[in-house]
């Protein structure tokens, strides 16, 4: 599906593009409250400061898409592939990412204190400066990013204190077969990072 027939359709009222491929797809700044793309194909899709109302997106691939800047107030991203994505300064109010694979997915500098995440694969995820709530802390692996070094800044927990592990390599397609993520940067610095 061509974005330019997404957008028409949508104008004129449809709002169900479940399974469409949207694959590459520049919807950044759209007003798209109430959108169905459920296990639709929205790989590398641009939806930065789009607002995403009352969207479904649960199941879809949004493999190293962007929302940077997004609404994302009672949107469903439960069972999304969001691998390597883009989450940074969005707005979350009652967003559902329960059973999400946010590996590599940059969620920092968020308050995800009205997020849903249980469930949800956050390996080398990363967190900086993001508010959690105490039981979202306790779902964060030790090898997610999380804060730099003794700083006060960005999150720490006792299971997650600011660390990126041995290193930070890819496994086993986790991000699709396009993704080739072997490459270490466990001597960089995270602010380079995220």
């Amino acid at each position: 599906m061509q974005v330019n027939e997404l957008l028409e359709r949508f104008k004129h009222g449809e709002t169900d593009f479940a399974k469409a491929d949207l694959r590459n797809a520049n919807l950044s700044g759209l007003d798209l409250r109430g959108i169905n793309l459920h296990s639709a194909d929205l790989t590398d899709a641009n939806f930065s400061n789009s607002d995403l109302t009352d969207a479904n997106l649960s199941g879809a691939v949004m493999i190293r898409a962007s929302l940077e800047g997004a609404i994302l107030k009672n949107t469903n991203l439960s069972k999304t592939n969001l691998a390597a994505a883009n989450i940074r300064k969005v707005i979350v109010e009652n967003t559902d990412l329960r059973n999400a694979n946010l590996m590599y997915a940059h969620l920092c500098g968020n308050s995800l204190l009205r997020a849903k995440l249980e469930g949800a694969q956050m390996d080398w995820l990363c967190l900086v400066d993001t508010e959690l709530t105490e039981d979202q802390k306790s779902l964060v692996p030790s090898h997610a990013l999380t804060g730099s070094g003794s700083d006060n800044e960005g999150y720490k927990s006792s299971s997650a204190e600011g660390g990126l592990g041995t290193s930070y390599r890819g496994s086993g397609g986790m991000l699709g077969t396009s993704y080739k993520g072997s490459t270490p940067i466990d001597n960089k610095k995270k602010q380079d990072w995220c």
